[in-house]
């Protein structure tokens, strides 16, 4: 998020000196943070360890793909984070066109991700709370479509910023009630296994 507004920023037009100031700025920063957490960073010991799974890989991913719920969940990661990503890369060249400038659109950019950090703590939550995750998986798809519209049409900065943190905020989030949802529906022993394939759906999509 902070990379998306803070890039334009850094690198207001198209300069290979700023580009690389950038870059190494940002360099600077993760190797710092690698830093700061080899000094400080602590492991805790587990006290138990728990089973490892029995079921070799080929027949986890055979069964996999037997469950009609996974293969949903798979189709749905594919398509989510596939667009989810492809919104993230476009979003500006889709912006500047409009008036908006490169700065601004960085702005508009970053608040899908804000909103999607804030949704995420707050609608899985909720969704516990009521113990409704269909009624949420639901919500989540409406609204997201309806602020895909703003973006696609609108031309005002503020009505954009909106709608691009509202659709964070309500798309995001299915992610984890996903996730959720499929720990129920498979052994403990596997749930790793079957989430890493969800998740490479998910990069396949945005590939």
């Amino acid at each position: 998020a902070s990379a998306l507004i803070f890039t334009p920023i850094l690198v207001p037009n198209t300069n290979f000196f700023s580009y690389q100031e950038m870059l190494f700025i940002y360099g600077l920063i993760a190797l710092l943070s690698f830093i700061l957490f080899y000094i400080f960073g602590k492991s805790k010991a587990r006290n138990s360890v728990e089973r490892q799974s029995v079921y070799p890989s080929k027949t986890i991913l055979v069964n996999f793909f037997k469950s009609r719920d996974l293969k949903i969940l798979f189709t749905l990661f594919f398509i989510g984070i596939g667009f989810f990503t492809a919104l993230l890369t476009w979003m500006e060249s889709a912006l500047v066109p409009r008036g908006i400038s490169v700065t601004d659109s960085g702005l508009v950019t970053g608040l899908v991700i804000i909103g999607g950090i804030i949704g995420s703590f707050v609608i899985p939550y909720a969704s516990g709370r009521l113990k409704k995750r269909k009624l949420f998986f639901v919500l989540n798809l409406a609204v997201s479509s309806l602020m895909i519209l703003v973006l696609i049409f609108s031309y005002d900065l503020i009505a954009l910023a909106f709608a691009s943190f509202f659709f964070g905020f309500f798309l995001v989030p299915s992610l984890p009630l996903a996730l959720d949802y499929s720990s129920e529906i498979v052994e403990r022993s596997v749930t790793g296994t079957v989430q890493s394939i969800l998740w490479l759906g998910g990069q396949a999509g945005a590939v």
